[in-house]
């Protein structure tokens, strides 16, 4: 497994694995196709990053430049591998977004590199507030 920053060359199947299922992923589906999938600075872009096993695309994270942060995969045995790839990222979380339990291993990691959580909700989706 590998996980690195997708370019517009992804594009194509990245949205059709967000589409999978949707309605979950609509905020990145719709930045994607609004402000595409690099990131050129805007408020609404940042880095996406994929988790890949082999040539296949598995797993979809963004971490947007306003501090949001989105995962996404219907391969839930790559959890380690991405969550342990965002939390090493340079750019700090200030909302995560993603199944719990990604977004448990997520914060277990980010725990680890000294940053807590201000608030913490969980739902079937968890969403973590950092200052």
């Amino acid at each position: 497994m590998t996980v690195r920053i997708l370019t517009e060359a992804d594009r194509e199947n990245t949205l059709r694995l967000l589409d999978r299922e949707h309605e979950i992923n609509l905020f990145m589906i719709y930045d994607i196709i609004t402000y595409g999938i690099q990131n050129l600075g805007h408020l609404f872009q940042g880095d996406y990053y994929g988790v890949f096993r082999g040539p296949e695309l598995c797993g979809v994270s963004c971490l947007y430049n306003f501090g949001s942060l989105w995962i996404y995969s219907p391969v839930q045995d790559l959890t380690d591998e991405l969550a342990g790839h965002m939390a090493g990222v340079k750019l700090t979380p200030r909302y995560l977004i993603a199944p719990k339990d990604w977004a448990v291993s997520l914060l277990e990691k980010l725990e680890k590199r000294g940053v807590k959580p201000e608030n913490l909700e969980e739902q079937e989706y968890i969403c973590l507030l950092y200052t």
